[in-house]
């Protein structure tokens, strides 16, 4: 989890940066902060802290509906508010919705992962 979270502020804080040349303060501030709370949340989930943990498990829930959402975007990408900023951010808006649902499809998976450690962890046999 600590990875995708790593990921996913270097992404923020990339797209940032970008933003602030391009675009201006607002956007930017927009990004960075998501970017500092990834930051955060991969620093607290290598540690194995129970409220990244919590927070995870939550965020990485909420990326099922991301994912759908992604994949319809992507089926219906067009001359939107979200396609215009993709645009002054110099991405190809087709590009930025499908690398959003990649993004989006991975945690997914991780979300499916953890979800079916935490239902059977009481579920396994003890040895000895």
């Amino acid at each position: 989890m600590a990875a995708l979270w790593a990921a996913g502020s270097a992404i923020c804080a990339v797209t940032a940066v970008v933003a602030l040349v391009r675009i201006g303060g607002p956007p930017a501030l927009a990004l960075a902060l998501p970017a500092v709370g990834l930051c955060a949340l991969a620093a607290g989930t290598s540690r194995g802290a129970r409220w990244a943990l919590a927070v995870s498990f939550v965020l990485l829930g909420l990326q099922l509906v991301g994912a759908a959402g992604s994949a319809w975007e992507l089926g219906h990408v067009q001359a939107d508010d979200k396609s215009d900023w993709l645009r002054a951010l110099g991405v190809d808006p087709t590009l930025g919705v499908a690398l959003d649902l990649a993004y989006s499809t991975v945690a997914s998976a991780v979300f499916a992962w953890a979800a079916v450690r935490l239902l059977t962890r009481g579920r396994q046999p003890r040895s000895g």
